[in-house]
């Protein structure tokens, strides 16, 4: 199946767990698969209060205990929370966009709940796989990149 294709698919599929919430896992799943990520979710951050709160997930890469860990604890040390809220409405954020690398893996964040996981954020990736998903998570913005007929 094509992009297109599979990207029309999705947007269907994301539809379909706007009126059946339970298919919000599987929906996960399928977008974690289409940008090639490692895992998906639907949660909330607030940086004032420093509190998260998960409500769907596809976590694939993301064991269990780490997911618990980070609304427990590590949401409160994490460096990029503030940088997400001030990005751009349908920016697809890296890592490296919010805070330079190197001081991303001196932060207690990184050390203790990322690095254990072998996430290094997206600047481990090379720039040419970067800019590809994000080419990707773009066209799955309604205002911006759903195909037009």
């Amino acid at each position: 199946m094509d992009e297109t294709a599979q990207l029309l698919s999705l947007i269907g599929y994301i539809y379909d767990a706007s009126l059946d919430p339970s298919l919000w896992p599987l929906v996960l799943g399928k977008a974690k698969g289409f940008v090639g990520g490692v895992a998906a979710s639907l949660y909330s951050k607030d940086a004032v209060n420093k509190c998260g709160n998960m409500f769907y997930q596809n976590a694939g890469g993301i064991d269990p205990h780490y997911r618990d860990l980070y609304f427990d604890t590590y949401v409160k040390l994490d460096p990029t929370t503030t940088g997400h809220f001030f990005a751009e409405l349908d920016a697809p954020v890296a890592t490296n966009d919010i805070i330079p690398y190197q001081e991303f893996l001196e932060t207690r964040f990184y050390r203790e709940w990322a690095r254990p996981q072998g996430f290094g954020g997206s600047r481990l990736r090379g720039d040419r796989e970067v800019e590809h998903q994000r080419r990707l998570v773009r066209r799955l913005s309604p205002r911006t990149g759903w195909p037009r007929r």
